[in-house]
């Protein structure tokens, strides 16, 4: 039985590229928990988010600032839409390393995944 989706057919074979792909994004989702974990024995989980936090806003800054610099000056001065998704994004954040810092990381990563069922019901 073949079933057409956007000219894509289900039983069309995938190629090594697509595998390998897939495969390698498995593995750059599952490897913050796994880091986190291990950091979890050297750091408690408030200096964890400090310096996670802070290495991704200079590199996401770098990028728009040399990508996109009319864009991030038009919305810097907006800054207020950006204050509660930003506390949201950090409640995340600590609650997600409190909680691997107590359960393994296998489990977390499990977990962690779960969240999608959130976004399909209230997305």
């Amino acid at each position: 039985m073949r079933c057409n989706v956007s000219n894509h057919s289900f039983t069309t074979p995938v190629s090594f590229t697509a595998r390998i792909s897939l495969l390698l994004n498995a593995l750059v989702w599952s490897l913050p928990v796994f880091f986190i974990k291990y950091l979890s024995y050297s750091f408690d989980p408030y200096t964890q988010n400090f310096y996670r936090s802070l290495s991704a806003t200079v590199a996401l800054f770098l990028y728009v600032w040399l990508r996109k610099r009319e864009e991030l000056q038009r919305v810097m001065g907006e800054w207020r839409l950006f204050v509660p998704p930003a506390i949201i994004f950090a409640a995340a954040q600590i609650l997600c390393v409190e909680g691997i810092y107590k359960i393994t990381a296998s489990l977390a990563a499990i977990l962690e995944r779960g969240g999608l069922v959130f976004v399909v019901i209230f997305g």
